[in-house]
């Protein structure tokens, strides 16, 4: 996994791995899903927040986001990004 670090509104997100998402968002914490070719906050907002609020669990949020996102353009599979 790559190191990274993004603004997003200000505010300074890294990448992590989806255990350390699955915790994070199992806490009641902010969660960005991104697919993993692409950058979150360039051009045309490429991420998407996840909260527990949804009523659905992590691994049902990861999967659609991944159904509907990802593709060989984008990359097969969703990159997580927590507040550092």
């Amino acid at each position: 996994m790559k190191k990274m670090v993004f603004e997003i509104g200000g505010v300074p997100y890294k990448r992590v791995t989806k255990p350390v998402a699955r915790r994070i968002f199992n806490a009641g914490k902010n969660v960005f899903l991104c697919p993993c070719n692409l950058r979150p906050g360039k051009p045309w907002n490429p991420e998407s927040l996840i909260k527990i609020d949804f009523g659905v669990s992590f691994n049902q949020v990861t999967n659609s986001f991944e159904y509907y996102n990802c593709n060989a353009l984008a990359g097969y599979y969703a990159a997580f990004y927590i507040e550092a």
